[in-house]
C-alpha cells in the first residue's frame, strides 16, 4: 500500500543501517485484480535499485502471474498458501492450495532451468535437425555451365545440409560464373563457381 516516492524513501533509509535487503512488488488487496498486479513495477524497481534483491508478493489468483515475474527476473516470491481456500479470512480465496504449491514450484524450476545464459547459440538438441530443417542457399532454377550467377539467383530454402555448401549469409558479390550445371533447389556449393583468380584470369 504505497506509491513509488514512498518506497524510495523506504529502500533509501534502510540501506543506510542495512544492505542486506529484498524488495518485493505487491499489491495488497485479496484477490488482486490482475490489471492491478503491475507486473512492470518490478523492472522498475530492478532499475532503480540494481544492488539489492527483487522479488514478487502475489495476492492474484492461480500461478501465471507468479511465473511471469520469476522470468522477469525475480529471485524472491512470496505466495500465501491455504488448506482450504472457502475459510474465513480474507486471503484465502486469493491463496494457493497444496496442488498449486507444488505446480508453482515445479515450473519455477523449469523457468529458471530455461532462462539459460543470454548467448545465443546452437544448441545440442538442435544438431540432428539443422542437418534436415535447416536453410540453405540453393538455386531458384537450372543453369548450365558458364552461367552467370547474381544473388537474386539463390534463396534460402530448408533443406538437407551437404558437404561444401554455401554459407548462407554468403550472397555479398556481383555475380559468380559456373563450372558444373545445377538443377532447380540444388545446394549451393563452393565448387560450383570458377574461383575469383580463375574469372580474373580469363577476363584479362
Amino acid at each position: 500500500m504505497s506509491d513509488l516516492t514512498i518506497v524510495e524513501q523506504s529502500v533509501r533509509s534502510v540501506l543506510k543501517y542495512n544492505h542486506d535487503l529484498t524488495l518485493l512488488q505487491c499489491t495488497s488487496s485479496y484477490p488482486t485484480p490482475d490489471n492491478e498486479v503491475q507486473l512492470n513495477v518490478i523492472r522498475t524497481y530492478q532499475r532503480m535499485f540494481p544492488n539489492i534483491k527483487i522479488g514478487f508478493s502475489g495476492h492474484d489468483q492461480g500461478t501465471p502471474l507468479t511465473l511471469a515475474a520469476v522470468a522477469m527476473g525475480c529471485v524472491v516470491i512470496e505466495r500465501h498458501v491455504t488448506l482450504d481456500k472457502e475459510m474465513k479470512g480474507s486471503d484465502h480465496i486469493a491463496s494457493l492450495d497444496m496442488s498449486e504449491l507444488a505446480m508453482l514450484v515445479r515450473d519455477i524450476r523449469r523457468i529458471d532451468s530455461a532462462m539459460g545464459t543470454g548467448i545465443k547459440r546452437i544448441q545440442p538438441s538442435e544438431q540432428t535437425f539443422m542437418k534436415k530443417l535447416g536453410k540453405r542457399l540453393v538455386f531458384k532454377h537450372s543453369f548450365e555451365k558458364g552461367s552467370k550467377i547474381t544473388p537474386k539467383d539463390v534463396m534460402a530454402k530448408v533443406s538437407f545440409k551437404t558437404a561444401d555448401d554455401v554459407p548462407l549469409t554468403d550472397t555479398e558479390w556481383e555475380f559468380r560464373e559456373l563450372q558444373s550445371d545445377v538443377v532447380q533447389n540444388e545446394n549451393v556449393k563452393i565448387f560450383h563457381f570458377r574461383s575469383v583468380s580463375e574469372s580474373s584470369d580469363s577476363s584479362g
